[in-house]
């Protein structure tokens, strides 16, 4: 099987309506990923903060 990427939502993702919300925040995003990555989800209160980490080419 070959690793396509990763979406780690860091803590504070309590609950299901969070967590929902920050899919949801992440996909309106639409970021460009290229395999392999990594997606960090942190959130704070009501602030979302997306990061992406692929390798350098």
């Amino acid at each position: 099987m070959q690793f396509v990427g990763i979406v780690y939502l860091r803590p504070g993702h309590v609950g299901p309506l969070p967590t929902i919300d920050s899919i949801q925040q992440l996909l309106a995003a639409d970021p460009e990923l290229r395999p392999p990555f990594i997606v960090v989800v942190k959130r704070s209160q009501a602030n979302v903060t997306i990061r992406i980490r692929q390798p350098i080419p």
